[in-house]
């Protein structure tokens, strides 16, 4: 099924929702007043553009976008392009899909002279509620993405972001141990630490839980064979090392402090990670209803070295609504989104 074929699928009681409707529950948080003034600008896109990778591997550089419509019960969604010299979008043409298409998290990786992307992709099953997830493995033919294989397993419980390692192999988000409206309920009610990280070894084809009990992981990025993970329902960023057979050791030597409602990783040339977070989780409930209710976000770069914490950018809603990813790239950010349909542009030197 091609993205331009619409097939049923999750609306506002989709997981990125929930996520921060449980925010709502349980995160005291401060409101962003401070808005950033950086030339923003407004580039079109499908709507929903929650993440975003660069793309290095099909002529000139340019971001591919995962989108999916999150108001609308018989929608669709689609992965899209924008060329950062003009702003221009195109939609990326897909393969026949043997399930319906509904990106989420997304990420993007060069094996053997090949660029390949990794998309978390969710739709209904047979009966109402009842969700499947899988991760779609595309080769990069310029604008055409050709379905190369479906993973599916057990151990994706409600995956929401993933990161590909050199040889294929990947780490995932289960953001609740199942995506269930009780699970949904007693983590939030309860704080209950049901979300665990996932990892798929390449060369035995396997599937594993590598972390448990961990409260909502969002966003999670590898850097010098260190996993991070942003606990939404923590407010935390937790780090890991990774063991030679692709486990986690705790590492509780860096803490950056508490960060409400942590999203979507990026990391950029210089290895800073770009950390995308939801202050205000009332305001992005009623934002999930209204796209005229404005829903503040913060970017905070992290670095390693010393443990250091930085906001870049603060937005009260007014240039965009419920930001969910950063992409630093020659001296701008691109931002993504739950609801609407483009990605903001701002300068950051």
């Amino acid at each position: 099924m091609s993205p331009s074929k619409k097939s049923k699928v999750p609306a506002v009681n989709q997981p990125h929702f929930f996520l921060l409707l449980i925010l709502l529950l349980c995160a005291a948080a401060p409101l962003t007043n401070a808005q950033s003034q950086a030339n923003p600008y407004r580039i079109l896109t499908g709507p929903g553009p929650e993440d975003i990778v660069i793309d290095f591997w099909s002529g000139a550089a340019r971001l591919l976008v995962s989108c999916a419509e999150r108001r609308d019960n018989e929608a669709y969604g689609g992965i899209y392009a924008i060329d950062p010299v003009t702003n221009s979008t195109k939609q990326l043409r897909t393969s026949e899909l043997p399930v319906p298409f509904w990106p989420h998290g997304i990420d993007i990786r060069e094996i053997n002279g090949h660029a390949y992307l990794y998309v978390v992709n969710h739709h209904e099953g047979a009966r109402k509620n009842d969700w499947n997830h899988e991760v779609l493995i595309f080769q990069i033919q310029d604008d055409f993405l050709q379905l190369k294989e479906v993973l599916r397993d057990p151990s994706l419980r409600a995956p929401n972001d993933i990161h590909v390692l050199s040889d294929g192999s990947f780490y995932f988000s289960n953001w609740l141990k199942k995506q269930t409206n009780w699970q949904i309920i007693s983590a939030g009610l309860f704080k209950r630490a049901s979300g665990s990280i996932g990892y798929y070894d390449k060369s035995s084809g396997k599937f594993r839980i590598v972390q448990n009990r961990l409260k909502m992981p969002n966003g999670l990025v590898v850097q010098n064979n260190q996993l991070y993970v942003a606990l939404t329902l923590g407010n935390r960023v937790r780090r890991y090392d990774i063991t030679a057979d692709g486990g986690l050791t705790r590492d509780k030597s860096c803490d950056f402090g508490k960060m409400v409602g942590g999203d979507n990783f990026f990391c950029d040339d210089n290895g800073d990670l770009y950390l995308t977070c939801h202050p205000s989780p009332y305001k992005f409930m009623r934002h999930s209803s209204n796209a005229q209710i404005k829903s503040p976000f913060n970017v905070y770069r992290l670095r390693a070295a010393g443990c250091q914490r930085q906001l870049v950018y603060e937005d009260d809603g007014s240039n965009l609504s419920g930001g969910t990813v950063a992409v630093h790239w020659k001296n701008q950010l691109y931002i993504g989104q739950v609801f609407e349909a483009f990605v903001l542009q701002v300068d950051l030197p």
